[in-house]
Protein backbone atom coordinates (compact mmCIF):
# COMPACT_ATOMS: atom_id res chain seq x y z
CA UNK A 1 0.00 0.00 0.00
CA UNK A 2 1.26 3.44 -0.75
CA UNK A 3 0.10 5.56 2.35
CA UNK A 4 -2.01 7.45 1.50
CA UNK A 5 -2.14 7.72 -1.79
CA UNK A 6 -5.82 5.69 -2.39
CA UNK A 7 -8.87 7.32 -2.92
CA UNK A 8 -11.68 7.22 -0.28
CA UNK A 9 -14.55 5.31 -0.81
CA UNK A 10 -17.68 6.80 0.11
CA UNK A 11 -18.97 7.29 3.78
CA UNK A 12 -21.47 5.33 5.37
CA UNK A 13 -22.43 3.90 8.66
CA UNK A 14 -21.19 1.07 9.86
CA UNK A 15 -24.17 -0.55 11.79
CA UNK A 16 -28.35 0.09 10.97
CA UNK A 17 -28.88 0.77 14.79
CA UNK A 18 -26.27 3.87 14.58
CA UNK A 19 -27.66 5.03 11.29
CA UNK A 20 -31.56 4.84 12.54
CA UNK A 21 -30.56 6.81 15.57
CA UNK A 22 -28.83 9.46 13.94
CA UNK A 23 -31.92 10.07 11.54
CA UNK A 24 -34.60 9.72 13.99
CA UNK A 25 -33.13 12.05 16.27
CA UNK A 26 -33.66 16.04 15.94
CA UNK A 27 -30.61 17.95 16.96
CA UNK A 28 -30.68 21.31 18.88
CA UNK A 29 -27.14 21.81 17.30
CA UNK A 30 -27.50 20.96 13.85
CA UNK A 31 -28.34 23.86 11.51
CA UNK A 32 -26.60 22.35 8.25
CA UNK A 33 -24.75 19.90 6.61
CA UNK A 34 -23.01 22.26 4.95
CA UNK A 35 -21.91 24.69 7.63
CA UNK A 36 -18.35 24.92 8.86
CA UNK A 37 -16.78 22.99 11.65
CA UNK A 38 -13.80 24.59 13.49
CA UNK A 39 -10.81 21.95 14.05
CA UNK A 40 -8.67 23.20 16.64
CA UNK A 41 -5.63 21.53 17.84
CA UNK A 42 -4.00 22.33 21.83
CA UNK A 43 -1.32 20.18 22.15
CA UNK A 44 -1.11 16.17 22.31
CA UNK A 45 -4.23 14.51 22.24
CA UNK A 46 -6.09 17.74 23.40
CA UNK A 47 -8.56 18.41 20.34
CA UNK A 48 -11.35 21.07 20.31
CA UNK A 49 -14.20 20.79 17.72
CA UNK A 50 -16.55 24.23 17.58
CA UNK A 51 -20.25 23.31 14.73
CA UNK A 52 -21.64 25.69 12.76
CA UNK A 53 -24.32 26.08 15.31
CA UNK A 54 -21.67 26.83 18.53
CA UNK A 55 -21.40 23.43 20.15
CA UNK A 56 -18.38 22.82 21.54
CA UNK A 57 -16.90 19.13 22.23
CA UNK A 58 -13.33 18.92 23.87
CA UNK A 59 -11.55 15.71 23.91
CA UNK A 60 -8.91 14.50 26.18
CA UNK A 61 -7.69 18.06 27.38
CA UNK A 62 -4.23 17.45 29.17
CA UNK A 63 -3.13 17.84 32.77
CA UNK A 64 0.05 20.22 32.56
CA UNK A 65 2.02 18.47 35.07
CA UNK A 66 2.45 16.03 32.49
CA UNK A 67 2.13 17.95 29.02
CA UNK A 68 3.84 21.52 29.06
CA UNK A 69 1.72 22.72 26.41
CA UNK A 70 -0.45 25.89 27.45
CA UNK A 71 -3.63 25.03 28.47
CA UNK A 72 -6.05 27.76 27.23
CA UNK A 73 -7.21 30.32 29.83
CA UNK A 74 -10.96 29.99 30.68
CA UNK A 75 -11.44 28.03 27.60
CA UNK A 76 -15.48 26.93 27.81
CA UNK A 77 -16.92 23.31 26.21
CA UNK A 78 -20.62 22.09 26.05
CA UNK A 79 -19.37 18.10 26.17
CA UNK A 80 -16.08 16.55 27.09
CA UNK A 81 -15.00 13.31 26.36
CA UNK A 82 -12.35 11.27 28.20
CA UNK A 83 -10.64 8.59 26.16
CA UNK A 84 -8.94 7.30 29.45
CA UNK A 85 -7.86 8.22 32.86
CA UNK A 86 -3.84 8.69 32.58
CA UNK A 87 -3.27 12.43 33.60
CA UNK A 88 -1.90 13.12 29.88
CA UNK A 89 -5.65 13.12 28.26
CA UNK A 90 -7.90 13.44 31.23
CA UNK A 91 -8.01 16.97 32.79
CA UNK A 92 -11.90 17.45 32.40
CA UNK A 93 -11.43 19.67 35.62
CA UNK A 94 -9.60 22.82 33.29
CA UNK A 95 -12.02 23.10 31.42
CA UNK A 96 -15.07 26.02 31.71
CA UNK A 97 -18.66 26.84 31.02
CA UNK A 98 -20.50 23.28 33.00
CA UNK A 99 -19.79 20.64 30.31
CA UNK A 100 -21.09 17.13 30.28
CA UNK A 101 -18.52 15.04 30.96
CA UNK A 102 -18.29 11.76 29.67
CA UNK A 103 -15.01 9.70 31.16
CA UNK A 104 -13.70 6.77 29.68
CA UNK A 105 -15.67 3.22 30.17
CA UNK A 106 -18.74 5.58 31.24
CA UNK A 107 -18.55 6.79 27.61
CA UNK A 108 -18.58 3.09 26.02
CA UNK A 109 -21.95 2.18 23.20
CA UNK A 110 -24.46 5.21 21.61
CA UNK A 111 -24.81 8.30 24.02
CA UNK A 112 -26.40 11.97 23.50
CA UNK A 113 -24.50 14.82 24.93
CA UNK A 114 -26.83 17.78 24.55
CA UNK A 115 -28.35 16.66 21.64
CA UNK A 116 -24.86 15.55 20.35
CA UNK A 117 -25.17 11.83 19.28
CA UNK A 118 -22.00 9.26 19.72
CA UNK A 119 -20.56 6.07 20.06
CA UNK A 120 -17.30 5.13 22.58
CA UNK A 121 -15.78 2.12 21.08
CA UNK A 122 -14.05 -0.07 23.79
CA UNK A 123 -10.16 -0.39 23.13
CA UNK A 124 -6.92 -0.47 24.60
CA UNK A 125 -3.88 1.18 25.77
CA UNK A 126 -1.62 -2.24 25.42
CA UNK A 127 -2.01 -4.63 23.45
CA UNK A 128 -2.77 -7.12 25.89
CA UNK A 129 -6.19 -6.08 26.14
CA UNK A 130 -5.44 -3.46 28.76
CA UNK A 131 -3.72 -6.28 31.51
CA UNK A 132 -0.77 -3.17 31.84
CA UNK A 133 -1.93 0.18 30.83
CA UNK A 134 -5.90 -0.22 31.27
CA UNK A 135 -8.88 0.52 28.55
CA UNK A 136 -9.10 3.50 25.89
CA UNK A 137 -11.78 4.34 24.71
CA UNK A 138 -12.40 5.80 20.77
CA UNK A 139 -14.99 8.13 20.06
CA UNK A 140 -17.04 8.25 16.45
CA UNK A 141 -19.30 11.17 16.46
CA UNK A 142 -20.69 13.98 13.32
CA UNK A 143 -20.87 17.61 12.94
CA UNK A 144 -22.74 19.15 10.23
CA UNK A 145 -22.22 16.62 8.27
CA UNK A 146 -18.62 15.19 9.07
CA UNK A 147 -17.63 12.25 10.95
CA UNK A 148 -14.98 12.38 13.27
CA UNK A 149 -13.34 9.56 14.82
CA UNK A 150 -10.38 10.72 17.70
CA UNK A 151 -8.49 7.19 18.67
CA UNK A 152 -7.16 8.78 22.29
CA UNK A 153 -4.43 6.58 23.32
CA UNK A 154 -5.11 3.33 20.74
CA UNK A 155 -2.30 0.71 21.92
CA UNK A 156 -2.91 -2.01 19.34
CA UNK A 157 -4.65 -2.87 15.84
CA UNK A 158 -8.28 -2.65 15.62
CA UNK A 159 -10.09 -5.82 15.90
CA UNK A 160 -13.09 -6.50 13.73
CA UNK A 161 -16.03 -5.52 15.76
CA UNK A 162 -13.92 -2.23 16.93
CA UNK A 163 -13.22 -1.41 13.06
CA UNK A 164 -17.00 -2.45 12.68
CA UNK A 165 -18.07 0.36 15.35
CA UNK A 166 -16.17 2.75 14.25
CA UNK A 167 -16.50 2.90 10.42
CA UNK A 168 -15.37 5.03 8.22
CA UNK A 169 -14.01 8.55 9.03
CA UNK A 170 -14.03 11.68 6.86
CA UNK A 171 -11.53 13.29 9.73
CA UNK A 172 -9.24 10.99 11.76
CA UNK A 173 -7.07 12.01 14.97
CA UNK A 174 -4.32 9.53 14.83
CA UNK A 175 -1.88 9.46 17.95
CA UNK A 176 1.01 8.48 15.64
CA UNK A 177 3.84 8.93 17.84
CA UNK A 178 2.09 6.37 20.04
CA UNK A 179 4.92 3.58 20.42
CA UNK A 180 2.71 0.86 21.21
CA UNK A 181 1.53 1.32 16.99
CA UNK A 182 4.56 0.43 14.80
CA UNK A 183 3.93 2.08 11.41
CA UNK A 184 2.75 -0.82 10.06
CA UNK A 185 -0.24 -0.82 12.37
CA UNK A 186 -0.89 3.25 11.74
CA UNK A 187 -0.60 2.30 7.74
CA UNK A 188 -3.56 -0.34 9.24
CA UNK A 189 -5.51 2.01 11.27
CA UNK A 190 -5.51 4.29 8.52
CA UNK A 191 -6.69 1.78 5.81
CA UNK A 192 -9.34 0.39 7.94
CA UNK A 193 -11.24 2.91 8.73
CA UNK A 194 -10.53 5.26 5.15
CA UNK A 195 -10.44 8.80 6.81
CA UNK A 196 -10.35 12.05 4.32
CA UNK A 197 -8.00 13.92 6.63
CA UNK A 198 -5.71 12.77 8.74
CA UNK A 199 -4.91 14.84 11.98
CA UNK A 200 -1.78 13.57 13.80
CA UNK A 201 -1.27 13.73 17.23
CA UNK A 202 0.28 12.54 20.21
CA UNK A 203 3.73 12.95 19.42
CA UNK A 204 6.91 14.12 20.73
CA UNK A 205 7.67 17.59 21.28
CA UNK A 206 9.73 19.87 23.01
CA UNK A 207 6.25 20.20 25.61
CA UNK A 208 6.00 16.53 25.93
CA UNK A 209 7.79 16.48 28.80
CA UNK A 210 8.80 13.05 30.13
CA UNK A 211 6.23 10.99 28.13
CA UNK A 212 7.20 8.22 25.78
CA UNK A 213 6.59 8.52 22.54
CA UNK A 214 8.28 9.02 18.81
CA UNK A 215 8.86 12.31 17.05
CA UNK A 216 6.07 13.54 14.12
CA UNK A 217 8.83 13.49 11.18
CA UNK A 218 8.70 9.80 11.75
CA UNK A 219 5.55 9.11 11.07
CA UNK A 220 5.31 11.44 7.87
CA UNK A 221 8.75 9.98 6.32
CA UNK A 222 7.50 9.33 2.58
CA UNK A 223 3.98 9.38 3.26
CA UNK A 224 2.26 10.90 0.24
CA UNK A 225 -0.70 13.62 0.22
CA UNK A 226 0.79 15.89 3.38
CA UNK A 227 -0.52 19.30 3.67
CA UNK A 228 1.05 21.67 5.85
CA UNK A 229 -1.86 24.01 7.66
CA UNK A 230 -1.02 27.31 8.26
CA UNK A 231 -1.27 27.21 12.20
CA UNK A 232 -2.89 25.10 15.03
CA UNK A 233 -6.82 25.42 13.65
CA UNK A 234 -8.97 24.84 10.12
CA UNK A 235 -12.43 25.07 9.18
CA UNK A 236 -13.99 22.30 7.44
CA UNK A 237 -17.41 21.89 5.61
CA UNK A 238 -18.21 18.60 3.59
CA UNK A 239 -17.49 19.98 0.38
CA UNK A 240 -14.06 20.73 1.25
CA UNK A 241 -12.85 17.06 2.03
CA UNK A 242 -10.39 16.06 -0.34
CA UNK A 243 -10.78 13.72 -2.62
CA UNK A 244 -7.87 11.28 -1.55
CA UNK A 245 -6.70 10.48 2.28
CA UNK A 246 -4.09 13.68 2.79
CA UNK A 247 -2.64 14.14 6.50
CA UNK A 248 -3.38 17.38 7.71
CA UNK A 249 -0.15 18.99 10.13
CA UNK A 250 -1.08 21.61 12.77
CA UNK A 251 1.70 23.99 13.80
CA UNK A 252 2.31 23.25 17.61
CA UNK A 253 0.93 25.55 20.01
CA UNK A 254 2.81 28.12 21.08
CA UNK A 255 4.80 27.47 24.44
CA UNK A 256 4.53 30.58 26.68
Amino acid sequence: MNPYGHACRSFCHPRKIWLSIVAASVSFWTVSCYAAVVVRWYGHNFVYLISASGLRVAFDPFGQEVVHYPFPAKLQADVVLISNESDSCSAAEKLYGSPQVFRSVTAIGINNARGLLFRGVETYRDDHRGAFLGRNVCFVLDLDGIRFIHLGDLGHPLEPSQKEALGRADVLFLPVGNPRLSMETLDQIVDDLQPRIVVPIGYKTEASGSLNLRDLESYLDKRANVKRIGGSEFSLTPDSLPSKTTIYVLSRPSLP
